[in-house]
Parts: structure tokens; C-alpha cells; sequence
């Protein structure tokens, strides 16, 4: 008969290496990311809709989606998560350039799905950028991998 033992044993990094943490990494990751890059001269407010179900429409996304609402100051960086199971579809539906007061141009992006835009524990990452004067507004949408 063959016996074996093994021992989970921490190794100190500097970080909490708690027991959650160590499932964690054992059973792979369980939430997504989104990361909000302000490149503009300007504050940028918006929101993101998530849904739990990958095929859902984009109509069906806006209607009954959850909404996260963000801002990013100007040049900073922000970042969300959640459950990988609530983040199965994803669209950026309004971000708007602070101009002069919440006046301003706005952009968004096509609906991401998980499976084939994203896996869970990958990070969507929003890169915003607009000329000195606020003018061409625009969202690079790019995924990191987990």
C-alpha cells in the first residue's frame, strides 16, 4: 500500500497568505476586472452594464443588466471587480468626457462576452483618450489575461 502526506506550508511574501488566499490560487480565479485609464486632460464619468448571461442581446443588456457607475480623474486610474459568475457579459454603455461640467462628448463600446472576448480572472482594460482640447474621444478596449 502506498501512503502519502502532504503539507501545506505558507510562504511569506509580504502579502496576506491566508487560507482564502491559497484556495484561491489552487482553484483559480473567480472574479473579473475592469481597469479605467484616463489618458485625457479631463475628469471622465460613466457606466458599465454586466449580466450574468453571455448571450444575452445588447437590447436585453441595457434593459435588465446591472450597472456600475465610474469616474477617473484626469490621468489616474481606477479599477472594479466582481464575481466571474455576475460578469458573463459586459458593454462600457456611456462614458463622457467632463468638458465643462458634466458637458461633454461621450463614447462606449461593443458588448464583450465571456468565452470569447474574456475569461473570468482576465482584466478589461479601458484606455480612454481625447486631444488637448477634449476633441476625438475615444475608448481602446484590450484584455489582459489571468
Amino acid at each position: 500500500m502506498l501512503t502519502c502526506s502532504c503539507a501545506i506550508v505558507p510562504v511569506s511574501t509580504g502579502c496576506d497568505t491566508g487560507l482564502a488566499n491559497l484556495l484561491g490560487n489552487l482553484l483559480g480565479p473567480s472574479s473579473t476586472s475592469v481597469r479605467f485609464v484616463n489618458n485625457t486632460n479631463f475628469d471622465i464619468e460613466g457606466r458599465i452594464i454586466i449580466d450574468d448571461e453571455q448571450n444575452t442581446t445588447e437590447e436585453l443588456l441595457e434593459e435588465f443588466g446591472t450597472e456600475i457607475s465610474f469616474s477617473v480623474a484626469t490621468g489616474n486610474t481606477n479599477s472594479i471587480s466582481r464575481d466571474c459568475d455576475d460578469f458573463q457579459a459586459f458593454l462600457l454603455d456611456d462614458a463622457n468626457l467632463q468638458l465643462i461640467g458634466t458637458a461633454g462628448p461621450d463614447t462606449r463600446s461593443d458588448v464583450l462576452r465571456d468565452g470569447s472576448d474574456f475569461n473570468c480572472g482576465d482584466t478589461i482594460v479601458l484606455t480612454f483618450t481625447a486631444s488637448a482640447i477634449g476633441a476625438n474621444f475615444d475608448v481602446a478596449v484590450s484584455v489582459e489575461s489571468n
